[in-house]
């Protein structure tokens, strides 16, 4: 018996005005585990290698701006039949919640995305999800997030990746919902090009100036 689980974040962004969720799945073999089980085993992770915040000023928050603070997160436990979800658990916050650099935030709707990709060219090896809106001072002056931005967040999700395969044994992958199926990841990638989160946009309130002709 595994267990296909995720671990799901919660940002609060634009300093409250919207939020931003996201996450990840893993694949724990051999022993069906409950979400309360994975939670603890992946804040033992937190504690020494948070992919958000950890060191002096270390992690993914130093991409951004204080407007971004991570709210809350949690773990979920899926039934691999169905693909609804089993179980959640709450795990603890980041020591550090909110973002690092001295820079605004760009617009809600922008997104840092990262992929994670398994060996095998099918669609359901392809996964990703989408960061909140990173700091202005990512962007270069083309627009594009700059090489050090795009190194850090690799980098720091590939070690906290690592640390929970090696010391939970918990394998990072792909979720299929339509073929209710897991497949392991061969890779993270993070590009430089900004994405667009429509939804984050839509729920934003507007000014507007008008002009009578």
């Amino acid at each position: 018996m595994s267990t296909v689980c995720r671990e799901v974040n919660e940002f609060s962004i634009s300093s409250g005005a919207e939020v931003a969720v996201f996450g990840w799945w893993f694949l724990v073999e051999g022993v069906d585990v409950d979400a309360a089980a994975v939670a603890a085993s992946l804040d033992t992770v937190h504690a020494t290698a948070d992919w958000w915040s950890h060191g002096d000023n270390q992690g993914v928050r130093r991409e951004y701006g204080t407007e971004v603070v991570m709210a809350r997160r949690w773990a979920e436990v899926i039934d691999q039949d169905t693909g609804h979800v089993e179980t959640s658990a709450p795990m603890n916050n980041a020591e550090v919640p909110q973002g690092f650099s001295s820079t605004h935030q760009l617009p809600a709707e922008v997104a840092l995305c990262v992929s994670i990709r398994a060996a095998t060219a099918l669609r359901s090896g392809q996964g990703r999800f989408y960061l909140p809106p990173p700091a202005q001072e990512s962007l270069t002056a083309t627009g594009t997030f700059t090489n050090t931005v795009i190194s850090n967040v690799a980098t720091e999700f590939a070690a906290y990746y690592a640390e929970v395969l090696d010391s939970q044994g918990f394998i990072l992958g792909t979720w299929s919902q339509k073929e209710t199926a897991f497949t392991p990841a061969a890779s993270i990638n993070v590009g430089s090009i900004p994405d667009a989160q429509r939804r984050r946009r839509n729920k934003l309130v507007e000014i507007r100036e008008s002009r009578t002709l």
